[in-house]
């Protein structure tokens, strides 16, 4: 048999086989809740970032522990958080210190958002999943130079200014944390942060794919960490990933994908019944 005509016919007698038959052991579906987050104390590495100098007045403090207080109610089994497996012990020890009261809250939402949650629901410890990879911001941008990619250039360089515009408004300001979150985990947000990144992907040329190459980078990240935090979730677990939440669409692809996993939505978490 032709090798074209052997692959249409598994592809035939696959779509004609029940689900079940494709995973015959299917292991007992746990949940999966993305928190998308903006940095509390901002981040150098991401290409718009903005530092809450506020994050430890009355009013985020409120905000924080309101929004725990809910998150509780549903009850992850294990918390993730934006930190490479390597800076284990180092979080466990931070989170020790903060359960003993030896150390406060800094103003990182790794500790703001996890530890605090964590605490509240009696966990020993938050677990790190993340996986190192940078963006070339630069390199991207250089590419759709040489290419003569003007209007996609001046498309991205309007995308970077709104959000930067965003971050300096009033408005930002008066939503406080949980306007923002509830805002970064809304899906017309989450599908123009995704649609940036799709935008940058366009870089360069067919002889020169600095932008696919650098998107490949980004993805492979995400798919690392969703791996990382399936290999510590246990059959049946609820798990909560806090992340930055340019991560937010593609994690949550993955997870909503997973036989393993059903993705729950953080919005109903984020701010108070009416």
């Amino acid at each position: 048999m032709r090798p074209v005509i052997l692959i249409a016919a598994l592809a035939a007698l696959t779509a004609a086989l029940p689900a079940a038959a494709m995973n015959p052991e299917a292991r007992p579906q746990g949940e999966a809740m993305i928190l998308g987050t903006y940095h509390f104390e901002g981040s150098a590495s991401d290409l718009v970032s903005r530092a809450d100098d506020n994050i430890f007045a009355p009013g985020p403090q409120a905000d924080l522990e309101a929004i725990t207080d809910r998150l509780a109610q549903w009850a992850p089994d294990k918390i993730m958080i934006e930190a490479t497996p390597d800076r284990q012990a180092e979080f466990d020890t931070a989170y020790r210190a903060y359960l003993e009261g030896e150390a406060a809250l800094t103003g990182n939402e790794r500790q703001q958002l996890a530890f605090r949650l964590a605490k509240k629901l009696g966990h020993e410890r938050i677990y790190a999943v993340d996986h190192k990879a940078d963006m070339d911001f630069d390199a991207m941008t250089g590419a759709m130079d040489t290419a003569g990619q003007t209007e996609l250039k001046a498309h991205f360089e309007a995308s970077v200014a709104g959000l930067r515009a965003l971050l300096e408004s009033p408005e930002w300001t008066e939503m406080g944390v949980a306007g923002r979150l509830a805002l970064m985990n809304d899906p017309e947000w989450l599908n123009q942060s995704h649609g940036l990144y799709l935008d940058m992907a366009e870089a360069g040329s067919a002889d020169n794919p600095v932008g696919a190459d650098e998107m490949s980078e980004w993805w492979g990240r995400n798919l690392h960490i969703y791996a990382n935090a399936a290999r510590l979730a246990e059959d049946g677990d609820r798990i909560l990933l806090v992340y930055g939440s340019g991560h937010a669409y593609t994690l949550r692809h993955y997870f909503e994908h997973s036989a393993r996993f059903e993705l729950i939505e953080p919005a109903p978490y984020l701010a108070p019944a009416q």
